[in-house]
């Protein structure tokens, strides 16, 4: 027989025949007119169709909200029919409407606006930089926030527990040191005669620091040093937002290494206002597309193991983008080249036949977006474009893999050169004559 508990996950699970007891405290009164009014639906993203989970709705007239659970579903309470609801969440356009224009899925868009400025990190090192800092940049500022906590409780695969619960929480810097609970509700269900209950949940969760070792909590990347974490974790980054005031928050995964039930696995939403510093470990500067102006690398100084196989000490990746608009009963595209943030790093010592490398790659991609764009305005169809576009990447996926094969990262001198004179009347651009590659 195994129990085991899980926190902040998907309230979907499978329909049972067996009884589900569900009890709903609130700890306020119903003393509701009958003009109040309850408004309940789902936060969709409209490009993926996935949940939108933790977003904000709240009215516009005294600023009484909610927040979405884990699956994007809302619920908020006290309405009358003058107010209007605003919609956040964080990487998403804001929404605000009345309540007449409220049905049950609300769909937020993501900003257009993350596609621009593009980083290039460096590698994966960045990120455990960012964890690092967190730690040591700790606030003491005090608020009061909005919380949800969700916890499911099974035993054999089968559950018998289910909590949920909207909070307005004690904040202390990073720490959460309260939890006054507004309006919650939980399941049991009923096995081998008996009935499993987590108790004083809320009390353990504000009794674990997030920054500190407990005996009586699994570990967390936050509560190391940079070599432990490496040594227990594996970091993705998610995503990356731009906020409004030019600041970026970098959405990251923490997953351990072994699945011992030791640490904690979870996501990460760190804003790097607090890491500056970090920033300038950026690989690269900031471009938003191919142009004329070349690339230049910040040089790494890290130490790499003299056995690295050369292709694991880097990855480039630039990526052809197609946006089609549909106006009515018109319909045109942009089209651009930019390097892919997520993909892209190069962490080897910095030579001139590596930079000219670099650059004839991304010419070469910008030389290919040029020859579709040309095929593009010969069909007014957008299916014939989408159609195109997609046969075409599949083309210049296979040219890269030869591309990076023949020229080895500038290492096969006489296959950059080639390359070079293939890109050179397309651009108007020699890179090895920029860059001094001599032959």
């Amino acid at each position: 027989m195994s129990k085991r508990t899980q926190s902040f996950l998907s309230t979907n699970f499978p329909k049972v025949r067996t009884c589900l007891l569900v009890v709903t405290f609130l700890n306020f009164f119903w003393a509701q007119s009958q003009d109040s009014l309850v408004k309940a639906g789902y936060l969709i993203d409209c490009e993926t169709l996935q949940p939108i989970p933790y977003g904000t709705i709240f009215t516009q007239e005294d600023r009484r909200g909610t927040i979405s659970r884990q699956n994007g579903f809302f619920r908020i309470e006290n309405l009358t029919k003058n107010d209007s609801l605003n919609f956040r969440a964080i990487g998403f356009t804001n929404l605000r409407l009345g309540l007449n224009e409220i049905s049950d899925t609300i769909f937020l868009c993501p900003k257009t606006q993350l596609l621009d400025d593009v980083i290039v990190l460096a590698d994966t090192s960045f990120l455990f930089e960012l964890v690092t800092k967190a730690r040591k940049t700790q606030t003491t500022n005090a608020r009061t926030s909005k919380a949800y906590f969700e916890l499911q409780s099974f035993e054999n695969e089968k559950q018998i527990e289910l909590f949920q619960g909207y909070y307005n929480g004690k904040i202390q810097g990073y720490e959460l040191t309260g939890l006054e609970l507004k309006t919650a509700k939980f399941g049991l269900r009923r096995n081998k005669g008996r009935y499993f209950i987590s108790t004083e949940a809320s009390k353990a969760i504000c009794l674990h620091q997030i920054f500190e070792e407990s005996q009586y909590f699994p570990g967390n990347p936050f509560e190391m040093n940079k070599r432990n974490i490496r040594k227990n974790y594996l970091l993705q980054l998610s995503n990356k937002y731009k906020k409004p005031d030019g600041s970026l928050i970098y959405v990251i995964r923490f997953i351990p290494r072994e699945d011992s039930g030791n640490l904690f696995s979870g996501t990460a939403w760190l804003d790097s206002i607090f890491s500056q510093e970090a920033d300038r470990k950026l690989l690269m500067g900031r471009y938003i597309s191919w142009s004329e102006n070349r690339i230049l690398l910040k040089e790494n100084h890290e130490k790499i193991a003299q056995n690295t196989i050369p292709a694991l000490t880097y990855h480039l990746k630039a990526q052809i983008l197609l946006d089609i608009i549909s106006d009515c009963d018109s319909a045109y595209y942009t089209i651009k080249t930019v390097f892919d943030p997520y993909e892209s790093y190069y962490n080897r010592k910095l030579e001139n036949t590596d930079v000219a490398f670099i650059n004839i790659y991304f010419d070469l991609i910008e030389w290919k977006k040029r020859e579709l764009n040309e095929k593009l305005k010969t069909v007014q169809s957008p299916e014939k474009w989408k159609e195109m576009y997609s046969k075409h990447l599949t083309e210049l996926e296979q040219l890269e893999k030869i591309y990076f094969k023949e020229v080895d990262h500038g290492v096969n001198r006489q296959a950059l050169f080639k390359w070079n004179d293939l890109i050179r009347p397309e651009l108007q651009i020699d890179n090895c004559a920029i860059f001094a590659v001599d032959k």
